[in-house]
């Protein structure tokens, strides 16, 4: 706590944000009755796996990295073998994993030259450019998306950083059931009304790559982007 107060000048942020109930973390099976919900993402079933509560929560997340398109094959096996558990079948996730990577690769003949998370990386790079630290999938909660930005921050040369960008895993995961993404910022110290200035400028970025931004300009809640389509082709994203 210490080190986050140095950096950001204010207690650890929340997931709040304009659709926070929404966006909870769903166990389980996988929603995807989001209008934006990948149309092949979680649809077909894999009738080789066990039928219980186990198999099926590991293969939400199986299904969920593979159509993170930020895993290649190798990472995906590295997960699975990471999370099992007594009741799941490895080999059969690991056969489910590569049948995910063949239908994503199937659903992508069919998206446009320029998706919605290509407008996302071309954002992301333009907001760098500008001094502003942004990261994508940084970690799986907040924390570990701070934590992350303080890492880059202290690689840099000099400290002058404008703030920080930044959406974590379990947002991927709510962005993949169609109920849009979700963006912190901030900057580094407390100021209130840097902040509100640099949300407004995050804003205009995205906007100004085609992206819808719904935000209610209170620096205590994440920018929204409702109607994101994640449609993401493998590109390994630079720290």
């Amino acid at each position: 706590m210490g080190v986050f107060r140095r950096i950001f000048g204010r207690r650890e942020a929340s997931d709040a944000g304009p659709t926070a109930g929404a966006q909870a973390q769903v166990g389980g099976r996988p929603h995807t009755d989001g209008p934006g919900a990948s149309r092949a993402y979680g649809e077909a079933p894999h009738p080789g796996l066990p039928a219980n509560e186990t198999t099926e929560r590991l293969l939400d997340v199986v299904r969920t990295q593979v159509w993170s398109g930020f895993c290649r094959p190798r990472d995906v096996h590295r997960v699975i073998h990471d999370l099992l558990e007594n009741g799941a079948d490895e080999a059969a996730l690991r056969a489910a994993a590569a049948v995910e990577f063949r239908r994503k690769a199937a659903a992508e003949r069919a998206w446009p030259g320029t998706t919605d998370c290509d407008r996302l990386n071309q954002a992301f790079a333009d907001m760098n450019a500008r001094g502003i630290i942004a990261l994508q999938n940084a970690g799986y909660t907040m924390s570990d998306g701070l934590e992350d930005v303080s890492d880059a921050l202290e690689r840099r040369k000099t400290r002058d950083a404008q703030g920080y960008c930044f959406y974590h895993s379990q947002d991927v995961m709510q962005a993949l059931r169609g109920r849009g993404l979700l963006l912190a910022f901030g900057v580094f110290g407390a100021d209130a009304a840097r902040e509100v200035e640099l949300g407004h400028l995050v804003k205009r970025v995205l906007e100004g790559h085609g992206l819808v931004v719904a935000w209610d300009g209170d620096p205590a809640t994440r920018l929204h982007i409702p109607d994101l389509d994640w449609q993401r082709r493998f590109v390994p994203c630079r720290r």
